[in-house]
C-alpha cells in the first residue's frame, strides 16, 4: 500500500517539475523569437537610414520612449515610435517606412 502511495507521489512531482519546464522552454522561445524579430525589424530601418534613438521622456516616473529617427530633405525628422510596431509584420512595415 505504502508503495501505491509513494508511487502516485513521485508522479504527482513529476507532473509538478515537467509542468515548470515546459513553461520555462516555452518562454525561452517566445523570447528568442522575439529577439529575432527585432534585430529584422532593426537592421531594415537601420538599413534604409533610421537610427535608434531616445525619442522621449517624462518629466517625472519612468516612462521613455523609444524608436527610429530619420532626417528628410526638408530638414524635417521621420520618427517611427516602437510602440507603432508592435504587431506589425516586417512586410507591412517594409510596405508603410520605405
Amino acid at each position: 500500500m505504502t508503495d501505491l502511495y509513494f508511487g502516485f507521489q513521485f508522479i504527482l512531482e513529476l507532473i509538478v517539475i515537467l509542468l515548470f519546464v515546459s513553461i520555462f522552454i516555452a518562454l525561452l522561445i517566445k523570447r528568442i523569437i522575439s529577439n529575432y524579430r527585432f534585430k529584422r525589424i532593426d537592421k531594415y530601418l537601420t538599413s534604409i537610414g533610421y537610427k535608434r534613438t531616445l525619442i522621449s521622456t517624462a518629466s517625472f516616473g519612468d516612462n521613455h520612449t523609444y524608436g527610429y529617427k530619420r532626417h528628410n530633405e526638408n530638414g524635417e525628422n521621420d520618427i517611427v515610435r516602437d510602440y507603432e510596431l508592435i504587431g506589425m509584420e516586417l512586410k507591412q512595415i517594409k510596405k508603410k517606412y520605405s
